[in-house]
């Protein structure tokens, strides 16, 4: 799978393996990933957060890809959306 980012989060990555925080790009992507769909260590993902990835997430994420709305910073957009679902 290849997935093209939009440069400031590009750079956010970069910056995370440069800090040595990571050892590489795909650690980066794959945590993130993990924690914004709240997968378990097990790889399941519960009933109730696929439901919210289908009628949430996902509708942001569009938006981003359409050029309709902006990412600024990648920490305050997972903040906001666990604010959304933990609220």
């Amino acid at each position: 799978m290849h997935v093209s980012l939009p440069d400031e989060l590009e750079k956010m990555v970069k910056d995370r393996v440069d800090s040595g925080m990571y050892g590489s790009a795909s650690e980066v992507v794959r945590t993130a990933l993990r924690k914004f769909f709240h997968i378990s260590e097990d790889d399941q993902i519960d009933p109730v957060e696929a439901e919210h990835i289908r009628t949430t997430v996902a509708p942001r994420l569009e938006s981003l890809e359409n050029g309709n709305a902006v990412l600024h910073d990648f920490d305050e957009a997972c903040e906001e959306i666990n604010k959304d679902v933990f609220e």
